[in-house]
């Protein structure tokens, strides 16, 4: 029985009859050649020659060779990579020699042995770099702190500062030239604050002063009244030649500013004696010599605790004591007056 692919042509196959296993066919091949084919193979488009065309092919893509791919010549086709592409032995215009995947050469993924990349990369941070040349100079310190504080969501004063909607001048944003040149004009020192944290930081708002001043405007600084004047703990140390540390302490203990400046100082006498005390001890000066806290108690048979809860409510230690024992009187005398 005659098949209906007998006298067909398929790409480069001509059916010419059937072979003598079932199912296959004789074919003529354009080139001359005879082959013979499985029949669903022809159909399917499968095969296609007797073998010619793939060596076509092959022949055209070998036919690249000595061709340029940006700063690459090709050379030689060598053997397959791991994943069986392609690899293209090729010569850089520097003079090295690299063995590329042909996909990236005809892609354009690779047009240099690397060399390229590196000298764009070098550009890139010459040019970078040499935008105003000042990158090493404090005030871009200064510069950096600023546009961070108000735009680095990620950084802990955000929430101080851009949180609430202060913004840096745009023409300072963009050029830090334009700073530099602000500041140089208006007297730089060695810090930045501002006058009014609602404006942000612009050229009419902004004045230099040193670091001490830039940190007592803080929003959480506490400032106590000194000789009529607001200032910090570090200002009021500063003034009574104390140690600030030391002055914070009693502050956070829960004295009074006024109590616990006088401890603070009874304290910094007392070290500068060579006297050593424990952290936050209460001091008092009876009759010309220094008693802590805790002697007095222990010599009236005090607590402790008593004597530091009324020396908070703004008592001296000696009125403390004198509270207390008089208190133990009464105690005394209501109880005997029962007895009686």
């Amino acid at each position: 029985m005659k098949s209906k692919l007998i006298g067909c042509q398929y790409n480069r196959l001509f059916v010419v009859c059937n072979a003598d296993e079932k199912g296959k066919f004789i074919c003529r091949c354009d080139c001359g050649n005879k082959v013979t084919v499985n029949g669903s193979n022809l159909a399917s488009g499968r095969t296609k020659s007797c073998g010619c065309l793939n060596l076509d092919t092959l022949n055209a893509r070998k036919a690249k060779i000595n061709k340029r791919y940006g700063r690459l010549s090709t050379i030689k086709e060598v053997d397959q990579g791991p994943d069986y592409s392609r690899r293209i032995k090729c010569r850089c215009d520097c003079g090295n020699i690299c063995i590329v995947d042909l996909k990236f050469l005809n892609n354009g993924g690779t047009k240099s042995c690397g060399c390229l990349q590196k000298e764009k990369a070098r550009e890139t941070v010459v040019e970078r770099n040499t935008t105003h040349g000042l990158s090493r100079h404090p005030l871009y310190s200064v510069y950096r702190d600023m546009l961070r504080r108000c735009y680095n969501k990620k950084r802990s004063e955000y929430k101080n500062y851009g949180g609430r909607g202060v913004k840096v001048c745009k023409a300072w944003c963009d050029d830090f030239k334009v700073f530099f040149d602000w500041a140089i004009e208006n007297g730089w020192e060695k810090g930045l604050t501002i006058e009014d944290n609602e404006r942000g930081y612009y050229p009419s708002n902004c004045i230099f002063i040193p670091l001490e001043d830039q940190s007592r405007n803080r929003r959480n600084v506490k400032l106590y009244l000194f000789r009529g004047v607001l200032r910090s703990v570090t200002e009021i140390a500063k003034l009574c030649n104390i140690p600030r540390t030391t002055f914070r302490r009693f502050l956070d203990s829960g004295m009074n500013p006024k109590l616990a400046l006088k401890q603070a100082k009874l304290s910094a006498e007392m070290t500068r004696k060579g006297r050593l005390i424990q952290r936050n001890t209460i001091i008092e000066i009876v009759h010309g010599e220094y008693h802590t806290l805790n002697s007095i108690a222990k010599e009236y048979d005090i607590a402790p605790v008593t004597l530091r809860n009324r020396i908070r409510a703004e008592m001296t230690l000696e009125e403390a004591v004198d509270d207390v024992l008089n208190r133990r009187k009464i105690q005394q005398r209501i109880i005997s007056s029962k007895k009686t």
